[in-house]
Protein backbone atom coordinates (compact mmCIF):
# COMPACT_ATOMS: atom_id res chain seq x y z
CA UNK A 1 0.00 0.00 0.00
CA UNK A 2 1.67 3.23 -1.10
CA UNK A 3 0.91 6.41 1.28
CA UNK A 4 1.66 10.17 0.23
CA UNK A 5 5.56 10.78 0.17
CA UNK A 6 7.07 7.46 0.19
CA UNK A 7 8.59 5.99 -3.48
CA UNK A 8 7.71 3.05 -5.23
CA UNK A 9 10.76 0.71 -4.16
CA UNK A 10 10.74 2.16 -0.50
CA UNK A 11 10.35 -0.20 2.34
CA UNK A 12 9.13 2.45 4.59
CA UNK A 13 7.12 1.18 7.98
CA UNK A 14 3.70 1.34 8.22
CA UNK A 15 1.77 4.11 9.74
CA UNK A 16 -1.63 4.14 11.17
CA UNK A 17 -3.36 7.49 10.33
CA UNK A 18 -5.65 8.49 13.36
CA UNK A 19 -8.85 10.22 12.21
CA UNK A 20 -8.83 13.41 11.90
CA UNK A 21 -11.58 16.47 12.27
CA UNK A 22 -12.72 17.55 8.45
CA UNK A 23 -11.62 20.98 7.51
CA UNK A 24 -13.92 23.81 7.63
CA UNK A 25 -15.74 25.69 5.61
CA UNK A 26 -13.22 28.15 4.76
CA UNK A 27 -10.85 25.40 3.55
CA UNK A 28 -13.28 24.13 0.97
CA UNK A 29 -14.11 27.54 -0.06
CA UNK A 30 -10.72 29.29 -0.11
CA UNK A 31 -8.54 26.07 -1.48
CA UNK A 32 -10.87 23.72 -3.02
CA UNK A 33 -8.39 21.37 -3.59
CA UNK A 34 -8.13 17.36 -1.83
CA UNK A 35 -6.18 16.52 1.31
CA UNK A 36 -3.53 15.35 -0.56
CA UNK A 37 -2.39 18.30 -2.57
CA UNK A 38 -1.97 20.21 1.11
CA UNK A 39 1.40 20.63 0.64
CA UNK A 40 1.18 22.81 -2.75
CA UNK A 41 0.72 26.31 -1.98
CA UNK A 42 -2.35 28.36 -3.77
CA UNK A 43 0.03 30.77 -5.78
CA UNK A 44 2.92 30.12 -7.82
CA UNK A 45 5.97 29.94 -6.23
CA UNK A 46 7.74 32.19 -8.80
CA UNK A 47 6.37 35.51 -9.27
CA UNK A 48 7.00 37.36 -12.81
CA UNK A 49 9.51 40.29 -12.36
CA UNK A 50 8.04 43.56 -12.55
CA UNK A 51 8.99 45.76 -16.19
CA UNK A 52 11.50 48.15 -15.13
CA UNK A 53 12.27 51.56 -16.64
CA UNK A 54 16.11 50.92 -17.35
CA UNK A 55 17.90 51.26 -20.15
CA UNK A 56 20.53 48.34 -19.52
CA UNK A 57 18.70 46.06 -21.34
CA UNK A 58 18.65 43.19 -18.94
CA UNK A 59 14.78 43.27 -18.46
CA UNK A 60 11.60 44.68 -20.91
CA UNK A 61 11.72 48.89 -20.32
CA UNK A 62 8.24 48.54 -21.81
CA UNK A 63 4.95 48.43 -20.64
CA UNK A 64 1.58 48.59 -22.22
CA UNK A 65 -0.21 51.40 -22.60
CA UNK A 66 -2.05 52.73 -19.64
CA UNK A 67 -5.63 51.74 -20.16
CA UNK A 68 -8.10 54.23 -18.73
CA UNK A 69 -11.97 53.48 -18.98
CA UNK A 70 -13.54 56.55 -21.12
CA UNK A 71 -16.76 54.92 -20.47
CA UNK A 72 -18.87 57.10 -21.86
CA UNK A 73 -16.94 57.42 -25.73
CA UNK A 74 -15.16 53.88 -25.86
CA UNK A 75 -17.01 50.70 -23.95
CA UNK A 76 -20.86 51.78 -23.66
CA UNK A 77 -22.69 49.96 -25.96
CA UNK A 78 -20.04 48.47 -27.67
CA UNK A 79 -21.59 45.06 -28.55
CA UNK A 80 -24.24 46.62 -30.59
CA UNK A 81 -22.04 49.07 -31.99
CA UNK A 82 -20.43 45.79 -33.95
CA UNK A 83 -24.08 45.90 -35.88
CA UNK A 84 -23.98 49.31 -36.94
CA UNK A 85 -24.54 49.90 -40.51
CA UNK A 86 -22.74 53.30 -40.07
CA UNK A 87 -19.81 51.67 -39.08
CA UNK A 88 -19.60 48.79 -41.67
CA UNK A 89 -19.76 51.62 -44.61
CA UNK A 90 -16.83 53.78 -42.51
CA UNK A 91 -14.84 50.52 -42.31
CA UNK A 92 -15.17 50.06 -45.93
CA UNK A 93 -13.72 53.59 -47.23
CA UNK A 94 -11.32 53.45 -44.35
CA UNK A 95 -9.64 50.56 -46.09
CA UNK A 96 -10.22 52.16 -49.23
CA UNK A 97 -8.28 55.21 -48.21
CA UNK A 98 -5.91 53.62 -46.26
CA UNK A 99 -4.88 52.08 -49.59
CA UNK A 100 -4.43 55.22 -51.49
CA UNK A 101 -2.00 56.17 -48.83
CA UNK A 102 0.23 52.52 -49.13
CA UNK A 103 3.27 53.96 -50.95
CA UNK A 104 4.56 51.97 -54.52
CA UNK A 105 6.49 49.68 -54.06
CA UNK A 106 9.23 50.75 -56.70
CA UNK A 107 9.12 54.19 -54.39
CA UNK A 108 9.93 51.97 -51.07
CA UNK A 109 12.23 49.64 -52.60
CA UNK A 110 14.55 52.48 -53.49
CA UNK A 111 14.22 53.94 -50.05
CA UNK A 112 14.47 50.33 -48.22
CA UNK A 113 17.98 49.76 -50.47
CA UNK A 114 18.90 53.26 -49.36
CA UNK A 115 18.52 52.71 -45.79
CA UNK A 116 20.19 49.38 -46.09
CA UNK A 117 23.22 51.07 -47.60
CA UNK A 118 23.43 53.67 -44.81
CA UNK A 119 23.28 51.03 -42.36
CA UNK A 120 25.54 48.84 -43.67
CA UNK A 121 28.35 51.77 -44.08
CA UNK A 122 28.08 52.85 -40.31
CA UNK A 123 28.43 48.99 -39.32
CA UNK A 124 31.66 48.77 -41.40
CA UNK A 125 33.14 51.92 -39.57
CA UNK A 126 32.09 50.51 -36.38
CA UNK A 127 33.94 46.94 -37.27
CA UNK A 128 37.22 49.40 -38.76
CA UNK A 129 39.98 47.88 -37.01
CA UNK A 130 42.10 51.12 -38.06
CA UNK A 131 39.36 53.87 -36.54
CA UNK A 132 40.66 57.78 -38.07
CA UNK A 133 41.91 59.75 -34.44
CA UNK A 134 39.55 62.42 -33.99
CA UNK A 135 36.54 60.58 -35.60
CA UNK A 136 33.99 59.41 -33.25
CA UNK A 137 33.27 56.07 -31.88
CA UNK A 138 29.73 54.61 -32.84
CA UNK A 139 27.78 52.54 -30.08
CA UNK A 140 25.19 51.23 -32.40
CA UNK A 141 22.83 51.52 -35.12
CA UNK A 142 19.02 51.34 -35.73
CA UNK A 143 16.44 52.64 -37.98
CA UNK A 144 13.42 53.70 -36.61
CA UNK A 145 10.94 56.34 -37.55
CA UNK A 146 8.06 55.72 -39.93
CA UNK A 147 9.68 53.76 -42.25
CA UNK A 148 10.31 50.83 -39.26
CA UNK A 149 6.64 50.77 -38.02
CA UNK A 150 5.41 50.63 -41.48
CA UNK A 151 3.37 53.53 -41.51
CA UNK A 152 4.85 55.89 -44.22
CA UNK A 153 2.61 57.58 -46.50
CA UNK A 154 2.52 57.66 -50.31
CA UNK A 155 4.67 60.70 -51.21
CA UNK A 156 7.18 61.07 -48.45
CA UNK A 157 9.99 59.02 -49.20
CA UNK A 158 11.73 59.94 -46.06
CA UNK A 159 13.29 57.32 -43.41
CA UNK A 160 15.22 58.01 -39.70
CA UNK A 161 17.95 56.12 -38.58
CA UNK A 162 19.68 56.42 -35.32
CA UNK A 163 23.26 56.84 -34.89
CA UNK A 164 24.35 56.21 -31.01
CA UNK A 165 28.00 57.64 -30.31
CA UNK A 166 29.92 57.04 -27.10
CA UNK A 167 30.55 59.89 -26.53
CA UNK A 168 29.72 63.37 -27.31
CA UNK A 169 30.90 64.58 -30.76
CA UNK A 170 30.94 68.09 -32.02
CA UNK A 171 28.82 69.99 -34.85
CA UNK A 172 32.17 69.61 -36.75
CA UNK A 173 32.72 65.84 -35.93
CA UNK A 174 29.38 65.25 -37.16
CA UNK A 175 29.54 67.34 -40.25
CA UNK A 176 32.70 65.03 -40.98
CA UNK A 177 31.55 61.69 -40.28
CA UNK A 178 28.39 62.54 -42.29
CA UNK A 179 30.65 63.67 -45.56
CA UNK A 180 32.43 60.37 -45.03
CA UNK A 181 29.31 57.91 -45.01
CA UNK A 182 27.91 59.36 -48.10
CA UNK A 183 31.30 59.09 -49.73
CA UNK A 184 31.60 55.65 -49.00
CA UNK A 185 27.53 55.05 -49.76
CA UNK A 186 29.05 56.22 -53.24
CA UNK A 187 31.93 53.99 -53.52
CA UNK A 188 30.05 51.10 -52.80
CA UNK A 189 27.11 51.61 -55.42
CA UNK A 190 28.04 54.47 -58.14
CA UNK A 191 24.15 54.62 -59.08
CA UNK A 192 23.37 56.70 -55.56
CA UNK A 193 24.77 60.29 -56.01
CA UNK A 194 23.84 61.34 -52.89
CA UNK A 195 25.33 64.28 -50.14
CA UNK A 196 25.48 65.63 -46.61
CA UNK A 197 23.47 68.16 -45.58
CA UNK A 198 23.41 69.18 -41.53
CA UNK A 199 20.05 69.72 -39.46
CA UNK A 200 18.91 70.58 -36.24
CA UNK A 201 18.84 66.85 -35.12
CA UNK A 202 22.02 65.49 -37.25
CA UNK A 203 22.63 65.59 -40.81
CA UNK A 204 20.64 63.72 -43.76
CA UNK A 205 21.59 61.56 -47.29
CA UNK A 206 19.98 63.42 -49.63
CA UNK A 207 19.47 61.53 -52.88
CA UNK A 208 17.95 61.49 -56.51
CA UNK A 209 15.13 59.82 -55.35
CA UNK A 210 15.07 59.06 -51.06
CA UNK A 211 16.28 60.87 -48.17
CA UNK A 212 17.64 59.23 -45.13
CA UNK A 213 17.53 61.38 -42.01
CA UNK A 214 20.35 60.78 -39.66
CA UNK A 215 19.27 61.47 -35.82
CA UNK A 216 22.65 61.54 -33.45
CA UNK A 217 21.87 60.52 -30.25
CA UNK A 218 24.41 59.46 -26.89
CA UNK A 219 24.90 56.76 -24.55
CA UNK A 220 22.41 57.75 -21.22
CA UNK A 221 26.01 58.02 -18.96
CA UNK A 222 26.46 61.19 -20.89
CA UNK A 223 23.72 63.09 -20.23
CA UNK A 224 24.67 64.19 -16.65
CA UNK A 225 28.55 65.22 -17.99
CA UNK A 226 27.40 67.04 -20.89
CA UNK A 227 28.93 70.14 -21.16
CA UNK A 228 27.08 73.71 -21.98
CA UNK A 229 28.68 74.17 -24.70
CA UNK A 230 27.83 70.79 -26.92
CA UNK A 231 26.82 71.01 -30.51
CA UNK A 232 23.02 70.26 -29.61
CA UNK A 233 20.93 70.96 -26.86
CA UNK A 234 20.34 67.85 -24.32
CA UNK A 235 16.53 67.80 -25.35
CA UNK A 236 16.93 66.91 -28.67
CA UNK A 237 19.94 64.12 -27.69
CA UNK A 238 16.77 62.56 -25.26
CA UNK A 239 14.01 62.80 -28.15
CA UNK A 240 16.69 61.24 -30.70
CA UNK A 241 17.31 58.60 -28.40
CA UNK A 242 13.64 58.05 -27.07
CA UNK A 243 13.17 57.65 -30.42
CA UNK A 244 14.41 54.35 -30.53
CA UNK A 245 12.29 53.46 -27.56
CA UNK A 246 9.49 54.11 -29.45
CA UNK A 247 10.35 51.94 -32.34
CA UNK A 248 10.85 49.31 -29.87
CA UNK A 249 7.36 49.29 -28.24
CA UNK A 250 5.41 49.93 -31.30
CA UNK A 251 6.88 46.66 -33.14
CA UNK A 252 6.09 44.83 -29.83
CA UNK A 253 2.38 45.38 -28.87
CA UNK A 254 1.03 47.80 -32.09
CA UNK A 255 0.75 44.32 -34.09
CA UNK A 256 -2.32 44.78 -35.12
CA UNK A 257 -2.91 45.90 -39.09
CA UNK A 258 -5.92 48.29 -37.29
CA UNK A 259 -3.54 50.22 -35.60
CA UNK A 260 -1.18 51.55 -38.58
CA UNK A 261 -4.14 51.91 -41.10
CA UNK A 262 -5.64 54.34 -38.23
CA UNK A 263 -1.81 55.61 -38.16
CA UNK A 264 -1.70 56.14 -41.73
CA UNK A 265 -4.72 58.30 -42.20
CA UNK A 266 -4.53 59.93 -38.93
CA UNK A 267 -1.21 61.16 -40.67
CA UNK A 268 -2.78 62.13 -43.68
CA UNK A 269 -5.72 64.16 -41.59
CA UNK A 270 -3.28 66.08 -39.70
CA UNK A 271 -1.59 67.09 -42.90
CA UNK A 272 -4.96 68.35 -44.12
CA UNK A 273 -6.34 70.17 -40.93
CA UNK A 274 -4.75 72.62 -39.05
CA UNK A 275 -5.35 71.96 -35.90
CA UNK A 276 -4.05 69.02 -35.28
CA UNK A 277 -0.97 70.45 -36.17
CA UNK A 278 0.21 69.65 -33.01
CA UNK A 279 -0.02 66.24 -33.07
CA UNK A 280 2.86 64.20 -32.96
CA UNK A 281 3.20 61.00 -34.64
CA UNK A 282 4.05 59.28 -31.29
CA UNK A 283 0.72 60.59 -29.57
CA UNK A 284 -0.83 58.99 -32.40
CA UNK A 285 0.17 55.63 -32.88
CA UNK A 286 -0.27 55.36 -28.70
CA UNK A 287 -3.95 56.81 -29.37
CA UNK A 288 -4.39 54.65 -31.69
CA UNK A 289 -3.27 51.90 -29.83
CA UNK A 290 -5.60 52.12 -27.31
CA UNK A 291 -8.68 52.38 -29.45
CA UNK A 292 -7.92 49.21 -31.04
CA UNK A 293 -6.96 47.33 -28.27
CA UNK A 294 -8.54 48.41 -25.20
CA UNK A 295 -11.90 46.71 -25.27
CA UNK A 296 -14.49 44.66 -22.90
CA UNK A 297 -13.18 40.78 -22.56
CA UNK A 298 -16.60 39.43 -24.00
CA UNK A 299 -17.24 41.92 -26.98
CA UNK A 300 -15.33 40.73 -30.03
CA UNK A 301 -12.25 42.82 -31.57
CA UNK A 302 -13.65 46.20 -33.25
CA UNK A 303 -13.56 47.15 -36.51
CA UNK A 304 -10.92 49.74 -37.91
CA UNK A 305 -14.07 52.14 -38.54
CA UNK A 306 -15.51 52.26 -35.09
CA UNK A 307 -11.65 52.16 -33.71
CA UNK A 308 -11.20 55.38 -35.91
CA UNK A 309 -14.25 56.82 -34.46
CA UNK A 310 -13.10 56.28 -31.09
CA UNK A 311 -10.13 58.08 -31.99
CA UNK A 312 -11.84 61.20 -32.42
CA UNK A 313 -14.27 60.72 -30.13
CA UNK A 314 -11.22 60.64 -27.44
CA UNK A 315 -9.62 63.93 -28.99
CA UNK A 316 -13.24 65.91 -28.94
CA UNK A 317 -13.66 64.92 -24.77
CA UNK A 318 -11.05 66.68 -23.91
CA UNK A 319 -8.66 63.28 -23.18
CA UNK A 320 -5.78 65.73 -23.76
CA UNK A 321 -6.23 68.59 -21.58
CA UNK A 322 -3.98 69.47 -18.81
CA UNK A 323 -7.37 69.14 -15.99
CA UNK A 324 -7.57 65.05 -17.63
CA UNK A 325 -5.74 62.08 -16.43
CA UNK A 326 -4.39 61.66 -20.28
CA UNK A 327 -2.23 58.74 -21.49
CA UNK A 328 0.89 57.66 -19.87
CA UNK A 329 3.84 57.85 -22.40
CA UNK A 330 4.59 53.59 -23.10
CA UNK A 331 8.52 53.96 -22.85
CA UNK A 332 8.48 56.57 -19.54
CA UNK A 333 5.98 56.16 -17.14
CA UNK A 334 6.46 59.50 -15.39
CA UNK A 335 5.56 61.65 -17.94
CA UNK A 336 1.78 62.03 -20.62
CA UNK A 337 2.07 62.05 -24.06
CA UNK A 338 0.77 65.50 -23.90
CA UNK A 339 2.51 67.04 -21.09
CA UNK A 340 4.27 69.77 -23.69
CA UNK A 341 1.32 70.58 -25.52
CA UNK A 342 0.39 74.57 -24.77
CA UNK A 343 -3.52 75.56 -23.98
CA UNK A 344 -4.12 76.50 -27.59
CA UNK A 345 -2.91 73.67 -28.74
CA UNK A 346 -5.05 71.17 -26.85
CA UNK A 347 -7.67 73.90 -27.62
CA UNK A 348 -7.02 73.35 -31.22
CA UNK A 349 -6.63 69.45 -31.21
CA UNK A 350 -10.70 69.46 -29.24
CA UNK A 351 -11.80 72.26 -31.47
CA UNK A 352 -11.05 70.48 -34.97
CA UNK A 353 -12.22 66.80 -33.35
CA UNK A 354 -15.62 68.19 -32.66
CA UNK A 355 -15.75 69.71 -36.01
CA UNK A 356 -14.66 66.45 -37.96
CA UNK A 357 -17.23 64.40 -35.62
CA UNK A 358 -20.01 67.17 -36.32
CA UNK A 359 -18.66 66.32 -40.09
CA UNK A 360 -19.36 62.83 -40.41
CA UNK A 361 -22.55 62.94 -38.50
CA UNK A 362 -24.19 64.87 -41.61
CA UNK A 363 -22.73 62.13 -44.15
CA UNK A 364 -19.27 63.81 -44.30
CA UNK A 365 -17.32 61.07 -43.31
CA UNK A 366 -15.96 60.55 -47.33
CA UNK A 367 -14.57 64.17 -46.77
CA UNK A 368 -13.29 63.55 -43.51
CA UNK A 369 -11.10 60.63 -44.87
CA UNK A 370 -9.91 62.32 -47.82
CA UNK A 371 -11.69 60.40 -50.37
CA UNK A 372 -13.80 63.75 -51.73
CA UNK A 373 -11.48 66.18 -52.27
CA UNK A 374 -11.77 70.20 -51.12
CA UNK A 375 -9.78 73.26 -51.58
CA UNK A 376 -9.65 74.65 -48.57
CA UNK A 377 -9.63 73.63 -44.63
CA UNK A 378 -13.27 73.10 -43.72
CA UNK A 379 -12.15 73.34 -40.20
CA UNK A 380 -11.11 76.82 -40.81
CA UNK A 381 -13.74 77.71 -42.73
CA UNK A 382 -17.01 75.47 -41.95
CA UNK A 383 -18.83 73.94 -45.37
CA UNK A 384 -22.58 73.26 -46.35
CA UNK A 385 -23.35 70.02 -46.95
CA UNK A 386 -27.20 67.95 -47.33
CA UNK A 387 -28.97 71.00 -46.34
CA UNK A 388 -27.07 71.30 -43.25
CA UNK A 389 -24.33 74.61 -42.31
CA UNK A 390 -21.48 73.54 -40.36
CA UNK A 391 -19.34 76.51 -39.15
CA UNK A 392 -16.22 76.69 -36.72
CA UNK A 393 -16.63 75.45 -33.45
CA UNK A 394 -16.19 78.03 -30.58
CA UNK A 395 -12.72 78.46 -28.97
CA UNK A 396 -12.79 78.31 -25.05
CA UNK A 397 -9.13 79.38 -24.31
CA UNK A 398 -8.68 83.12 -25.96
CA UNK A 399 -6.49 86.32 -24.69
CA UNK A 400 -9.50 87.36 -22.60
CA UNK A 401 -9.81 84.60 -20.27
CA UNK A 402 -6.40 82.51 -20.81
CA UNK A 403 -5.22 84.01 -17.39
CA UNK A 404 -8.18 82.79 -16.04
CA UNK A 405 -7.19 79.54 -17.23
CA UNK A 406 -3.81 79.86 -16.24
CA UNK A 407 -4.72 80.69 -12.94
CA UNK A 408 -7.06 77.25 -12.90
CA UNK A 409 -4.99 74.99 -14.00
CA UNK A 410 -2.06 76.47 -11.52
CA UNK A 411 -4.24 75.66 -8.23
CA UNK A 412 -5.42 72.55 -9.95
CA UNK A 413 -1.86 70.99 -9.77
CA UNK A 414 -1.17 72.55 -6.66
CA UNK A 415 -4.33 71.07 -4.82
CA UNK A 416 -5.35 74.56 -3.76
CA UNK A 417 -8.81 74.44 -5.59
CA UNK A 418 -11.27 74.63 -3.16
CA UNK A 419 -14.75 72.42 -3.50
CA UNK A 420 -18.04 73.70 -4.91
CA UNK A 421 -19.50 73.54 -1.59
CA UNK A 422 -16.94 75.44 -0.13
CA UNK A 423 -17.82 79.14 -0.16
CA UNK A 424 -15.71 80.38 2.65
CA UNK A 425 -12.78 78.36 1.13
CA UNK A 426 -13.56 80.31 -2.71
CA UNK A 427 -13.78 83.63 -0.83
CA UNK A 428 -10.25 82.91 0.88
CA UNK A 429 -8.76 81.51 -2.31
CA UNK A 430 -10.01 84.79 -4.61
CA UNK A 431 -9.27 87.01 -1.53
CA UNK A 432 -5.46 85.42 -1.92
CA UNK A 433 -5.37 85.37 -5.71
CA UNK A 434 -6.45 89.45 -5.68
CA UNK A 435 -3.56 89.93 -3.19
CA UNK A 436 -1.14 88.26 -5.07
CA UNK A 437 -2.03 90.37 -8.33
CA UNK A 438 -2.11 93.48 -6.29
CA UNK A 439 1.56 92.47 -4.79
CA UNK A 440 3.04 91.59 -7.78
CA UNK A 441 1.20 95.01 -9.92
CA UNK A 442 3.08 97.21 -6.87
CA UNK A 443 6.60 95.31 -6.72
CA UNK A 444 8.71 98.32 -7.59
CA UNK A 445 11.13 97.37 -10.10
CA UNK A 446 14.45 97.76 -7.92
CA UNK A 447 12.49 94.93 -5.10
CA UNK A 448 11.83 92.80 -8.31
CA UNK A 449 15.42 92.73 -9.52
CA UNK A 450 16.58 92.31 -5.86
CA UNK A 451 14.26 89.51 -5.33
CA UNK A 452 16.06 87.40 -8.53
CA UNK A 453 18.02 84.88 -6.64
CA UNK A 454 21.69 85.51 -6.88
CA UNK A 455 22.21 81.94 -9.44
CA UNK A 456 19.67 83.47 -11.77
CA UNK A 457 21.21 86.88 -11.95
CA UNK A 458 24.97 84.77 -12.10
CA UNK A 459 23.29 82.96 -15.50
CA UNK A 460 21.30 85.43 -16.68
CA UNK A 461 24.76 87.59 -16.96
CA UNK A 462 26.91 84.35 -18.38
CA UNK A 463 24.29 84.37 -20.82
CA UNK A 464 24.19 88.10 -21.83
CA UNK A 465 27.78 87.77 -22.69
CA UNK A 466 27.63 84.95 -24.73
Amino acid sequence: MMYPGMMASSQGRKRKYLPRAPFGFWHATRYKSPRGCLLRPPFPLIRPMRPVNNRTGKRSAFTKTKKYKFRDVTVNHLKERQECPFDLLLTQDLLKRNFELVPERFSVGGLSYLVELVIRVVESYMLDPEPVEGEPVVATVKSVGSFEKRTLIAGKNVADVAVVFQGLPSAETINSFGKRIASQIMDFDSFFDVTCQMSDRGFNIVGHMATVRIIVCTIPANYCVAPPECHMEMKTLFSNSMAIGHARWFQQFAHHPAIRIIVRVMKDIKSRCKGFSSLNPWMIEVLAHYCVTTVPHSSPPISAGLAFLRFLMLLSSNALSPASIGFLDPCDSTTRIHGKLSLEEMNSIRQTAQFLLNLMAIGGHRLVLGLDKCSYDVTERGISLNGFSLERVAQLIDENNRAHFERYLYMLRNKKLPLDNDVNGQTACQSTVEKAEEACGSLPAEAAASSVPAEQMDVQDNAEKV
